[in-house]
């Protein structure tokens, strides 16, 4: 384990306590949240390159920008409709809002290690950290995401695709 694997962990491990706490009265918010940043980071992701090369600015700052320029577009939203749908599960809120806070802080910590890797690129003493790290591997690359689809499909299990 080295210090890449500790920072995600501890990113990871903050926003699911975070989100069990804010979740005690019911888990619509955490939800709406979670699915705001995973788009956010969904969007920030594919469009920093070409928006960087566009306005002139290095592609660490585009992304760190437009992560929290649409997250914040995000957080308004989800609060929005917060009021007007409260999800309750009663007992249960505060379980779910730490499993949902895992999905947003592994949403965070992607944008936090693709940041930093631009920051200090792959070469460097935290590029090599990432390499050697098994937490940073699975943040970056979905790895057991795309294996678990790979064995539904191969079970035909998976969504049916059309040819």
């Amino acid at each position: 384990m080295n210090g890449a694997d500790l920072l995600g962990i501890l990113v990871i491990l903050f926003f699911a306590i975070l989100q069990a706490f804010r979740g005690r009265n019911g888990f619509g918010k955490p939800f709406l949240e979670m699915l705001g940043v995973i788009i956010t980071a969904a969007i920030s992701v594919s469009w920093y390159p070409g928006l960087a090369r566009a306005v002139g600015l290095p592609e660490s700052s585009t992304l760190l920008i437009l992560f929290l320029v649409i997250g914040f577009i995000f957080f308004i939203g989800a609060n929005v409709l917060a009021n007007f749908a409260d999800i309750s599960s009663e007992s249960w809120d505060s379980l779910l809002s730490f499993f949902l806070g895992i999905g947003l802080g592994w949403a965070v910590c992607h944008i936090l290690f693709r940041f930093l890797l631009l920051i200090y690129g792959r070469n460097s003493n935290f590029g090599y950290a990432v390499e050697d790290s098994w937490v940073a591997k699975e943040v970056l690359e979905f790895r057991s995401f795309k294996a678990l689809v790979s064995l539904l499909y191969r079970a035909r299990l998976g969504p049916e695709l059309e040819e």
